[in-house]
């Protein structure tokens, strides 16, 4: 009886921290530093511009590492598409992507990029997190509204469930 009345406290509280943790991750997103980056170097293979009239994503392909970089529609719309197209098969680059992606790249060959150049910067670390700084605010906004309200779901069942009595109940028997 008891575990019926308190496994949606639990489902709401495990929510509720599952979202904490992505609005850290969200709060993060615009404050990468070298010291959070990696930068690498490669040669430039091609690239495919997607657009979709509202948002531009890319892919770029290189060799020596041979690999996929991504960069996302949040940042794809601020590129200057000719700064890109204007890239040479056999030309070097360098890109910088965040530690954990890093990892992803070696291993899978693919992987989200932050900053991008060759002979003139492309995408600076600086132009990524101001990007990221106005694009996150809806989703910031958002998910703390969310979290308001698992947080008065949880008083809530909380105070229906006597949650805190159950508790002092156990300690004295």
């Amino acid at each position: 009886m008891k575990l019926k009345k308190l496994l949606p406290f639990f489902i709401v509280l495990l929510i509720f921290f599952g979202m904490a943790g992505n609005l850290v991750s969200i709060i993060l997103s615009d404050k990468l530093s070298e010291n959070s980056t990696v930068e690498q170097t490669a040669v430039f293979a091609g690239a495919e511009c997607s657009d979709s009239g509202k948002d531009i994503s890319w892919i770029i392909y290189v060799q020596e590492p041979e690999g996929t970089l991504l960069i996302p529609a949040a940042i794809g719309n601020y590129i200057d598409k000719s700064a890109i197209n204007a890239l040479q098969t056999g030309q070097s680059i360098s890109f910088r992507m965040e530690l954990a992606n890093a990892e992803q790249y070696q291993h899978d060959g693919m992987a989200r990029i932050v900053a991008l150049k060759a002979e003139q910067e492309i995408l600076s670390l600086d132009d990524y997190n101001r990007i990221m700084h106005k694009e996150k605010q809806p989703a910031l906004i958002a998910g703390l509204v969310f979290e308001a309200v698992l947080c008065l779901l949880l008083i809530y069942l909380a105070r229906k469930n006597k949650i805190c009595s159950l508790f002092h109940r156990n300690q004295n028997q």
